[in-house]
């Protein structure tokens, strides 16, 4: 082989391989394979984020199986409409961004009772409401969240999962922890 030949292929193949590590480096920082839509769920860095990270945190035997609302018409329309749920099923609304704020909800068109669980960026629930059939009285989270789950009226009651536990939703599953004592 050429000395011209192989110092292009070697340039070549240093190019590639940098290029995969700014990918691998954008990706872990940035979270840009969700944000382009190739993946369903932003990942998380160790120690932030939803999941738990480390022995401290025990998983709860309650598993929910969620529609994931991310854009802002599956937001606004939630479950507006519907006349029954499946008892473990519910909604997590997936806000875009990694910014908390304040969010309400109102139960405008939406005939089940439900349970709305208010969530912290690092995943731990702030607080937890029920909200009646048809009250478009605004129900707000009071301290700035990131995300919400909707669940049938009770069901975090009847599960056991209280505020300061911690949500992490995987494709259309919510796991639960609690951090041990």
């Amino acid at each position: 082989m050429k000395k011209a030949t192989r110092n292009k292929l070697i340039e070549w193949t240093i190019t590639v391989l940098l290029l995969g590590l700014l990918i691998v480096v954008a990706e872990y920082r940035f979270n840009i394979f969700y944000h382009l839509g190739l993946t369903d769920t932003p990942r998380q860095r160790p120690g932030q984020g939803a999941g738990p990270s480390g022995p401290e945190w025990r998983e709860l035997a309650a598993v929910a199986t969620v529609e994931v609302a991310r854009t802002e018409d599956e937001i606004s329309r939630g479950l507006m409409g519907r006349d029954s749920m499946p008892s473990d099923s519910g909604m997590y609304f997936l806000y875009p961004g990694t910014e908390e704020r304040e969010l309400r909800f109102w139960m405008r068109n939406t005939r089940i009772p439900l349970s709305i669980a208010f969530i912290r960026a690092d995943g731990t629930i702030a607080t937890i409401k029920d909200m009646e059939p048809f009250d478009e009285t605004r129900v707000s989270s009071e301290v700035p969240v990131k995300d919400a789950l909707e669940m049938n009226q009770g069901w975090f009651a009847d599960n056991g999962i209280q505020e300061g536990d911690r949500a992490e939703v995987k494709g259309n599953e919510v796991r639960f922890y609690r951090r041990s004592r």
